[in-house]
């Protein structure tokens, strides 16, 4: 019996998936090591079983399998036309798993959007209702001209529709009802320097701000108990520490990929109270740590004070045993931009840095799925490369084959 993504183009397809399949001569990641194994996908799981009937044997060919990819933060699927449009580029990189940051709270658009996503081979979800201050980021990003017309969109046409507005308490209950109608299972507010007073009715800072101190601790638990879980974006430590003590679920960015102007570089080092406390509530925090380039261009042209606040920043959050998620944050890139730049910063082991990029990051994301690890009873979705990624890292980005349930998405054998 054929397993078939029906709303799946051919042009995602390089293969057949087979509900019985034996995968022979192949290393399999354990989370430790590569052990050369046969596995067995039965009706898109993994077993070491073999089953009664077999449709299909397939040769690794002493390939390296491991799991696919996870995107922790991007924007580039977050529409209809983006999910689209950029799909394919996710398959063929061989990522199946992300969380796409900020949609439009718009129902119909984000309806749309997930239908887009469901249709692909993946598990993407979809952030559509994004809270912010009405000075808040992203208002001056959503402000700015459309590049085909030159038109700038009138802010009616911007709060409570492309993002939810909460300047005071008595906001969260009247637009509670625009939250649950987005469909979204997690909710994105906004912080930035929120503890700077003087950026308020400050034309400066218009549309870069965020929510203030007294909405977020009133905001989060409300959004909990609706059964939402909460991302926020941080910018300074103070809005990190913020974001833990209101009880979010993700962290979104780690604090000082860039200093902004005026700010001394102790305003995004990260305090020891706060880490704990985020690792005794469970706290997932998503690195982000590569925008640094999108912001100062080339890495030579990084602060060498941000680098190190990176630094100091993951090693703290490692030996404190804080849940630490890849995410990239980068339209243009992927997640392994990403893997590339914590890789330099060389806070993780190799071996801790892949586990990071496929189980780590996939499982905080859908922590009701069996994925994430190559095991009994898992999806059978995996990478297959064709060298050892431990050894040379760039294996990662040419798998050779993309499985999704037992669906073959890529082959690129070569020789």
């Amino acid at each position: 019996m054929f397993k078939v993504f029906a709303c799946v183009t051919a042009l995602l397809f390089t293969g057949t998936a087979y509900s019985q399949t034996h995968y022979v001569n192949g290393h399999w990641w354990d989370g430790d090591k590569f052990n050369q194994q046969d596995w067995y996908e039965v009706d898109g799981k993994l077993t070491r079983r073999a089953p009664e009937k077999l449709d299909n044997r397939i040769d690794l060919r002493g390939g390296f399998v491991i799991p696919p990819f996870a995107e922790g933060h991007n924007h580039n699927l977050q529409s209809p036309w983006l999910a689209e449009n950029y799909s394919k580029h996710y398959i063929n990189s061989g990522i199946l798993y992300g969380l796409m940051m900020c949609g439009s709270a718009t129902p119909a658009t984000a309806q749309k959007t997930r239908t887009v996503l469901r249709q692909q081979p993946f598990n993407i979800d979809l952030v559509s209702a994004c809270i912010t201050s009405s000075d808040g980021h992203p208002v001056r990003m959503a402000l700015q001209p459309d590049p085909s017309t030159g038109k700038t969109r009138p802010l009616d046409d911007i709060y409570d529709k492309s993002l939810i507005i909460m300047d005071e308490v008595e906001d969260i209950r009247a637009k509670l009802p625009l939250i649950t109608a987005s469909g979204t299972r997690t909710v994105k507010i906004i912080l930035v320097h929120h503890e700077d007073a003087g950026r308020r009715n400050n034309e400066e800072y218009f549309g870069v701000n965020g929510l203030n101190e007294e909405v977020v601790h009133a905001l989060v638990p409300t959004l909990k108990q609706a059964g939402l879980r909460v991302a926020a974006h941080v910018e300074s430590a103070a809005d990190f520490a913020l974001a833990v003590s209101a009880g979010v679920d993700i962290i979104a960015h780690l604090p000082g990929y860039h200093f902004w102007e005026g700010y001394e570089p102790s305003a995004y080092r990260l305090t020891g109270e706060s880490i704990q406390q985020a690792a005794r509530k469970g706290i997932h925090v998503i690195t982000t740590a590569s925008t640094a380039r999108l912001i100062y261009g080339e890495p030579k042209n990084i602060p060498a004070g941000v680098i190190e606040n990176q630094r100091k920043n993951l090693t703290k959050l490692r030996s404190n045993g804080v849940s630490i998620i890849l995410g990239s944050d980068n339209f243009a890139g992927n997640i392994l931009t990403e893997y590339d730049y914590i890789k330099g910063l060389d806070v993780f082991g190799d071996k801790q840095l892949l586990n990071l990029l496929t189980r780590d990051t996939a499982q905080a994301l859908f922590p009701d799925l069996k994925i994430g690890e190559l095991r009994e009873g898992y999806d059978a979705s995996f990478l297959v490369l064709k060298r050892n990624p431990l050894l040379d890292a760039e294996a990662l980005r040419q798998p050779s084959r993309v499985v999704y349930q037992g669906a073959v998405l890529v082959t690129n054998e070569g020789d």
